[in-house]
This record gives C-alpha cells, structure tokens and sequence, in this order.
C-alpha cells in the first residue's frame, strides 16, 4: 500500500513538473487565427458562423450594388467551408529547436524556422531566414496552445 501512494505522488509529481519547453513539443493543429486581435479564421464551426456575421455585416454594403445579402453570405460561407478543408492539414509542429509550420497559405510547402522560448516571460521568438524575428506571447488553456503578437494569434490544439 506504501508504495502504492509512492508510486502514485512521484507520477504526480513527475507530471506536474513539466517546463513548458517540452509541453511544446509536438504536433499542433490550427484552430483559430486572429489578426490585429480579431477572430478571422476558425476550423470551429460556431466561430466560423461568427466570422461569416462579420465579413456580411462589413461588406453588405459595399456588394448592395452587385448581389443580394444572401448572395453575399452564400459567397462567403462557400470561402470559408473551402478555407476550413483546406486547413485540416495545417500544423505547427515543435521540435528541440526548430519549428515547421505546414500546410498553411493555401498548402504551400513546409517552412522550417528556428525558435526560441523563454520561459519566464512566457514568449516565443520565432527566426526566419527571410523575414523579420516575431515575437510572440504564449499561454496554454487546457489542450491549447495559445500564440498572440500585435499582428496575428493563433489557438493551436494536439
């Protein structure tokens, strides 16, 4: 019995202590991307129709001339039933050092990039050899991992 609850604190213990280095680690779907803060892209389904209010309400106005709302809504329900399909196999995937975002900006190929996390401040600084480095807060929720700038954000889940 004594080894039992010993076996039982150290499993505990053990998977507590976790860092978030290699909490990280792995495969990580997108579910959601933000840009400027607001929601533009969601593989949930609820989120989606919410972003589909969105894109009508903004541009009802501006198509009033060419086709009906419901026109407009069908349009737009089409992109992003199309977007949705097409991000089923967009991923980030962490490993030691590097991070390799696929699957994303309509399928091109893989972009391998160095990262850098700090713990302590909770950011990611991601490195590209053609770009600019981004910075990025990171914060799990639950299966989440959740990645925000001043530009764009993303809720990934494994």
């Amino acid at each position: 019995m004594k080894y039992v609850l010993l076996l039982s604190i150290s499993l505990i213990l053990f998977s507590c202590g976790k860092t978030d280095t290699e909490a990280i680690k792995g495969e990580w779907k997108v579910e959601s991307v933000y840009m400027k803060g607001k929601l533009s892209f969601s593989t949930d389904k609820t989120k989606a129709k919410e972003i589909v209010d969105n894109i009508v309400a903004m541009q009802k106005e501006m198509f009033k001339d060419m086709m009906s709302e419901d026109q407009l809504r069908k349009m737009v329900e089409e992109q992003i039933a199309k977007d949705m399909k097409d991000s089923k196999e967009s991923k980030f995937t962490f490993n030691d050092k590097e991070l390799t975002i696929s699957g994303m900006s309509g399928g091109k190929k893989e972009e391998a990039l160095k990262y850098i996390i700090n713990e302590k401040t909770k950011t990611l600084t991601i490195n590209s050899p053609k770009d600019p480095k981004v910075e990025m807060k990171y914060a799990f929720d639950g299966d989440k991992l959740k990645l925000t700038s001043e530009q764009i954000g993303f809720d990934l889940v494994k």
